[in-house]
């Protein structure tokens, strides 16, 4: 989640035999209360889901603790209290998928990937030679097909490659990659005939 936004931490509590009762659910950092909100627990059968906003105010990984205020009659309490991690980061991190066929893979992960609230999200998908479908932006960056130069690379931080083949990618943007492999962005290379199967032509290339 980036600093400074209305960070929503959803709640599901299930609760027996204790029907019409208000009970407190409370997120804490450490000692300090972050969000508090109320739910009068109902009879039905599952959770019920309690909402906390809390902004972040400085980056960084933080260790969160939702309770539950025990009620009058409760035997244990221990599972009143759930705790978790979060990380701060100034900006969402910046998630680009290149995909290079109208695969299954392509729709799916694409569809996970841009209902997800902490990334930015674009997806480029190839529909014929040299020309790509673009869904998405990251940091206003709009790209028609793959990165080309070390601004573009520099401005995400994960390179998601589908079933593109070296050749298609070419030397001069696998030696860009490469060298923004070794800043720090992250790659992912999804599986396929292209990629990592028996057609790779990947060996010998800057990358490999």
């Amino acid at each position: 989640t980036p600093v400074g936004s209305v960070t929503q931490v959803v709640v599901n509590i299930d609760a027996v035999g204790f029907a019409g009762q208000t009970v407190e659910v409370s997120l804490h950092a450490g000692k300090e209360a972050l969000s508090r909100g109320e739910l009068v627990l109902d009879a039905l059968k599952g959770p019920q889901p309690v909402t906390l906003n809390f902004h972040p105010r400085e980056p960084g990984l933080i260790d969160l603790r939702v309770m539950v205020t025990p009620l009058a009659g409760e035997r244990i309490a221990e599972n009143n209290v759930q705790s978790f991690p979060l990380s701060v980061h100034e900006k969402l991190p910046r998630v680009v998928y290149v995909e290079g066929t109208l695969r299954p893979d392509y729709r799916y992960l694409r569809r996970a990937l841009a209902r997800d609230p902490g990334i930015e999200f674009m997806s480029l998908v190839r529909v014929r030679e040299g020309d790509f479908l673009r869904q998405g932006s990251v940091g206003g960056m709009e790209l028609n097909g793959l990165p080309r130069s070390p601004s573009e690379f520099a401005a995400m931080d994960v390179l998601i490659l589908g079933d593109l083949s070296a050749k298609a990618v070419g030397d001069d943007v696998l030696a860009l990659l490469r060298k923004a492999v070794g800043d720090g962005l992250g790659l992912l290379f999804l599986s396929s005939p292209s990629t990592l199967g028996a057609r790779s032509d990947y060996a010998g290339t800057p990358l490999a």
